[in-house]
């Protein structure tokens, strides 16, 4: 029976500030997320990183969700940028969730980015928290 590792924020943080310019996110993602972009998320929005990391805990959630409205466009001329070269995610993010008929483009532009964005950091966390657990499992730890 394999030991259940337990992994705290810090140990995240310091795997993604030893890969700050590695970027994390694979094809699916319709962004790119460094190491320094999981850093400065777990930084700025945990007062203690050294929190045991469970995936949906409501923290992290409410957490990742601050951090993906800063950092969405606020210029339409940013979102229309980035819905250029990602068109697909409009139609993904309309399939998860709908759409009102009277709802501005922009709209739903912004609310793509931020839902993908948000996406992207959740793999990332969760494909960090993996590879710290192999590390520690070949180490006998």
């Amino acid at each position: 029976m394999k030991n259940l590792q337990i992994i705290t924020f810090d140990q995240i943080k310091t795997f993604a500030e030893e890969n700050i310019r590695m970027n994390f996110s694979d094809f699916e993602h319709y962004h790119r997320i460094l190491g320094q972009d999981v850093s400065k998320l777990l930084t700025t929005y945990f007062e203690n990183t050294a929190l045991i990391f469970i995936p949906n805990e409501e923290i992290l959630i409410t957490s990742i969700s601050k951090w993906a409205e800063h950092y969405t466009p606020k210029f339409h001329a940013d979102l229309i940028q980035w819905f250029a070269k990602n068109s697909t995610a409009i139609d993904d993010y309309i399939e998860q969730f709908g759409y009102a008929p009277d709802t501005d483009i922009i709209q739903i532009i912004r609310a793509a980015y931020r839902w993908t964005l948000e996406m992207a950091i959740t793999d990332v966390l969760h494909y960090i928290q993996e590879d710290i657990t192999y590390a520690l499992e070949q180490d006998g730890l």
